[in-house]
């Protein structure tokens, strides 16, 4: 056997730009022009994300924004090396996929390495994916020195290129505007005067040990809008897990997707005021010993009221009930989903955030209850008071009652901002749809599952198992 020394990338990462329309000033008369337009994608933010390599340095983006270099030396079978960055549109169109060129290993290569290229959520990177003007992609690249090889060699250095070249999309559309999860804000900018359809999916919780994630929930609505008018997107993520050593601990609920008014942090006071649309994210489940299956889901996203956590087994003998999901006025805190330690996960964010318990010396950690959603004028729903503090959440009173859960009141549920939605839908984790019928005496969940819709459309899904995700179309 012949001992291995190192194995060294060079991993350079580029993207090639493609055509685009640009234009100077055209008049035709004195009454008719078309401003310039911009096609600008780049990279942003690339960062390590794993590695058990000792003194490997950042990803390094060159001055241009257009390549992103990697090195690292990888000098045993089983180490390995992830790197995540930002494929930014800064531009005015929408930028597509239109070639991929990827470094191919050799045979005897894949016996010692593997590369792999995805975005951030796991899903595939595909010629044809779009970037639409303002929005942003998360990519995650890996690369390990095989931890199962049966004799080792030498490879002083090795480049692996990838190459993703973006043109303009023939079939350019300026009435659909998609946001995926980022990890920060994105802005929408209102290119026209008229009415728009906003459709919210909130974050799936962390997993169970085997099994899946508790569901995020779904919100839409049309909104009036002026031209230049803007909001700011806040595009949730899954819940994470872990493990330390026999047991398997998870971390937090899934993050709700929203659209505000004010930018800022995602927990900033101020800006989580001015959500006018919440799409709650799922509970994060409970943790048990690695070999106990019975660790349960956390609470799914609600409607206007998240689900429970469910229950779980320590070693099968002590039974334990999961703490509530949020509503309209109660939860852990007014949109901010704190990480409570490995004993004590958060609970799936929202409008309000589920509500989380600490274990208390046994082995398992209790799941967390679902987020709760949000429309400004939906039915149910309750807009907190503008004077309202981060310690101190007030509601108003409308009609001499106050608003609380439980209103039928639409005012109750009306922004301060007085900015409201129509033709509104609201669907749990669940995939019960939340809706008010006249005569009822509130609004409940469906008894039926209607499903709420795939992100493109084509079909329906019980709850969100993935990333948030949000998508903006111009009605005219």
């Amino acid at each position: 056997m012949r001992k291995s020394k190192y194995i060294y990338f060079i991993i350079i990462l580029f993207i090639s730009i493609g055509f685009a329309i640009l234009s100077s000033n055209l008049s035709i008369g004195s009454s008719i022009a078309i401003s310039n337009a911009s096609f600008d994608v780049h990279f942003e933010s690339a960062s390590i994300y794993g590695t058990n390599v000792n003194n490997v340095n950042n990803p390094i983006i060159n001055n241009d924004k257009d390549t992103v270099t990697i090195n690292a030396d990888l000098d045993k079978p089983g180490d390995y090396y992830s790197a995540t960055f930002l494929i930014v549109n800064s531009g005015t169109i929408d930028a597509q996929l239109n070639e991929i060129i990827a470094t191919t290993l050799t045979n005897d290569e894949k016996k010692y390495l593997t590369y792999d290229y995805n975005y951030y959520d796991g899903s595939a990177i595909a010629v044809g994916d779009l970037i639409r003007a303002g929005s942003k992609k998360k990519v995650l690249v890996s690369y390990q020195y095989k931890h199962n090889v049966s004799d080792l060699i030498n490879i002083s250095s090795k480049e692996i290129n990838l190459s993703l070249k973006y043109i303009q999309p023939n079939d350019y559309n300026t009435d659909l505007w998609v946001y995926d999860y980022a990890g920060s804000p994105q802005t929408f900018k209102a290119p026209h005067t008229g009415s728009y359809k906003v459709e919210l999916w909130g974050a799936s919780g962390s997993p169970q040990y085997s099994n899946g994630r508790s569901g995020g929930g779904y919100t839409s609505g049309n909104i009036h809008l002026e031209k230049n008018d803007v909001l700011y997107v806040y595009v949730g993520g899954q819940g994470e897990s872990f493990n330390f050593g026999s047991q398997v601990y998870h971390k937090d609920g899934g993050g709700a997707t929203d659209v505000r008014l004010v930018g800022g942090s995602w927990s900033n006071f101020d800006s989580l005021k001015s959500r006018i649309m919440v799409a709650a994210g799922g509970g994060s489940s409970g943790g048990t010993n690695a070999w106990d299956s019975g660790e349960p889901y956390g609470g799914a996203a609600g409607g206007l009221n998240g689900y429970k956590g469910g229950d779980f087994y320590s070693y099968k003998t002590t039974l334990r009930v999961g703490p509530d999901g949020a509503t309209q006025t109660t939860g852990t805190s007014f949109g901010n989903s704190k990480y409570q330690g490995a004993w004590q996960p958060s609970g799936g964010n929202g409008y309000f955030v589920g509500l989380s318990k600490g274990a208390t010396g046994i082995s398992g950690v209790y799941s967390t209850g679902g987020g709760s959603s949000y429309i400004s004028g939906h039915i149910g729903c309750v807009a907190i008071e503008e004077t309202s503090t981060e310690d101190n959440i007030t509601f108003p009173t409308k009609h001499g009652v106050l608003c609380d859960d439980g209103t039928i009141d639409i005012d109750c549920s009306i922004h301060n901002s007085t900015i409201y939605f129509t033709n509104t839908t609201m669907i749990d984790g669940m995939g019960k749809e939340w809706k008010y019928h006249d005569g009822d005496t509130e609004v409940s969940a469906s008894t039926d599952t209607v499903g709420m819709p795939t992100f493109d459309g084509s079909g329906t899904m019980i709850g969100n198992q993935s990333n948030g995700y949000a998508k903006i179309t111009y009605l005219g």
